[in-house]
């Protein structure tokens, strides 16, 4: 307003101008000052979002450095396991064959701790679901839980009325046991009254489905949580204590296998997740076990002599014409000899060798069964390609007297391929 204009106001319309000016600063003041509030707490929000950045970095590299170790020490335990085997029928009398036994047990400890920790460190999953039995899976989860729930003093019972196997990407199912064991920890956490802390898991058979079920007496829930249970962010934890999708995920992870999720509660007493799968038969594998048939002639490829011995000595006494080679080029050298008809490459993918891809290559183009011995992760050279070249693919450590059958476990694989690509 002009200078002459406010000169022909009167009083009394000089003050509501004043007032209403002044009304209008306290206003702009009291939203610069939220505005700045609001810039205090993301700029606090940043700085704790970059110490998690920083904390989660740390543990990638804990997990790294952990992967290199299972690796290392991979060779070794099945070199020790391996000739331990081949001792068990060269000694005589009863310490002896006690102090063989009190060995495998000690490697088999190792070996144990060495695939449990390299499974759930690696980064890369499986993209291909594969038939595994479902014990074997909730016993591998069990074996890394036990501690944590043994402290939370909850006995954990696992009862196989059956062993049907399910077809998963192993990754996947083990995170659904792991969110269930999880949630019913957290169930009784949250009930410190309660002394006495069974959970009960159950893995049965119901027709053409695989079922497995865990049961708590954690208190149970009422009407309004059972409700919501499955949804996304949902948690009846004090806030910032939970994320809220354990088991949202657990619901689409089974129900992305085919299968279903079904929670019985009654409040005051327990819980029960009955999860069912439809069930793959093993009839084939079982037959593949027994038979031991599929190869006869192996070219093994691996860099560590100790390995290549042993490998060498135990196929040899099962039967196999077993060629083992240092390095990729003298595997290459043997193939192209052609003095020996292979039908079976074994070979080692060391992430810092020579990349192994012209060999893998070459022994498809003469028909060979190519498979695969890692111990963290494959080749550089190979993680481009549409889908690995192999029929097969061999954790290390891996337990020798399986080969006979892993052989023809990797024919059917071939067959299958084969069959999809037609």
């Amino acid at each position: 307003m002009a200078n002459r204009d406010l000169e022909t106001l009167s009083k009394e319309e000089l003050i509501t101008l004043v007032l209403a000016t002044e009304k209008k600063y306290q206003e702009s003041h009291t939203h610069a000052t939220q505005l700045i509030a609001q810039l205090e707490a993301a700029h606090q929000e940043l700085k704790t979002n970059m110490r998690i950045l920083m904390h989660a970095h740390r543990l990638a590299n804990v997990g790294k450095s952990a992967a290199e170790i299972c690796h290392e020490i991979n060779n070794p335990i099945t070199i020790v396991a391996t000739a331990l085997e081949l001792l068990r029928g060269h000694g005589e009398g009863e310490a002896f064959i006690r102090l063989i036994h009190k060995a495998e047990l000690g490697t088999k400890r190792v070996k144990a701790l060495v695939t449990h920790l390299r499974q759930f460190v690696r980064q890369e999953q499986e993209d291909n679901a594969t038939e595994v039995p479902l014990g074997d899976i909730v016993e591998e989860v069990m074996f890394l839980y036990k501690d944590r729930l043994d402290k939370a003093g909850i006995e954990l019972t696992l009862v196989k009325k059956a062993d049907p196997s399910i077809m998963c990407q192993k990754p996947n199912i083990q995170s659904v046991v792991q969110n269930l064991l999880s949630n019913a920890k957290d169930a009784y956490d949250d009930q410190p009254a309660i002394k006495e802390r069974p959970l009960r898991l159950t893995i049965s058979e119901w027709g053409d489905r695989a079922v497995l079920s865990l049961k708590d007496e954690a208190g149970g829930m009422d009407e309004a949580t059972r409700q919501r249970v499955f949804e996304d962010f949902f948690t009846t934890k004090d806030e910032g204590q939970g994320t809220g999708l354990g088991l949202s995920l657990t619901k689409r992870l089974v129900e992305s296998m085919g299968g279903s999720v079904e929670l019985r509660t009654v409040a005051g007493k327990g819980s029960e997740f009955i999860l069912s799968f439809p069930k793959v038969s093993l009839e084939t594998e079982s037959r593949s076990r027994s038979e031991g048939k599929g190869s006869k002639y192996i070219l093994l490829v691996d860099k560590h002599q100790d390995f290549l011995d042993l490998c060498t000595i135990y196929l040899e006494h099962k039967g196999y014409v077993t060629t083992a080679c240092g390095t990729i080029a003298e595997g290459l050298e043997a193939l192209k000899a052609e003095k020996i008809p292979f039908d079976t490459l074994m070979v080692d993918l060391n992430p810092h060798d020579q990349t192994p891809l012209e060999l893998v290559q070459a022994a498809r183009q003469k028909g060979l069964l190519c498979i695969a011995m890692v111990g963290r992760q494959i080749h550089k050279s190979l993680q481009a390609t549409d889908s690995l070249p192999f029929d097969l693919v061999l954790h290390k450590p891996f337990d020798i007297n399986e080969l006979p059958w892993r052989f023809t476990i990797a024919q059917k694989n071939r067959l299958k391929n084969e069959k999809m690509r037609a």
